[in-house]
């Protein structure tokens, strides 16, 4: 898989946190999360990053080149008990992905629009609360369209981060995936996520 030498080299505090917070974002019960946090801090430093895992659980949301466009390497995955989540980073641009397939049942009768807005309304999961937008918009992935956002989070004094937040229901409605992008400097790197995107072929 790509990006196993970096998997071993960095760490992944960012990723980590946003991960555990879509979680609770997507009112998954408390029961549930407190179980799964228990996995999660278990498992972070050894199953969630090891190469075949991540393999299985990116399998599992979606099919996705290999190797993956120029400058992305795999982070890490997680599966909290039917939430699977997997971490990308180009880099090159500094863009951080997290692309999650969400419980079945989670978000019932939600049209994709309506979710991609609550879920920005609650700003980036354990970094920021707030997400200011500052545009938004529909890109296709695998033949589905992805309702999205793009905006600035406050985060203080380490200053702000760009941000994207997506959300689409396959065709069949078997599927509904979440998509969070970060990245640095005074614009969101749409060219990057593009290419991530368009390196997804089916749902």
């Amino acid at each position: 898989m790509t990006g196993t030498k970096a998997i071993e080299k960095k760490g992944l505090p960012t990723w980590a946190k946003v991960a555990i917070g879509i979680v609770v974002v997507v009112a998954i019960s408390l029961s549930i999360f407190i179980g799964g946090m228990v996995w999660f801090i278990g498992n972070m430093g050894q199953k969630a990053r090891d190469p075949v895992y991540i393999s299985q659980v990116a399998k599992s949301i979606a099919v996705i080149d290999e190797p993956l466009p120029k400058g992305f390497v795999y982070q890490a995955a997680v599966d909290i008990l039917g939430a699977k989540m997997i971490m990308i980073a180009n880099d090159q641009s500094g863009l951080g992905v997290i692309l999650g397939l969400l419980p079945s049942g989670s978000n019932p009768n939600k049209q994709p629009t309506e979710l991609t807005k609550e879920l920005a309304s609650k700003g980036i999961p354990n970094i920021s609360s707030s997400f200011k937008i500052t545009g938004e918009g529909t890109e296709m992935v695998a033949g589905n369209p992805m309702s999205y956002v793009v905006g600035t989070s406050e985060m203080g004094d380490k200053g702000t981060i760009q941000g994207m937040i997506g959300c689409l229901v396959t065709k069949d409605k078997s599927k509904t995936i979440v998509f969070y992008g970060f990245s640095p400097g005074k614009e969101y790197d749409m060219l990057s996520t593009k290419a991530f995107l368009s390196s997804i072929k089916s749902l």
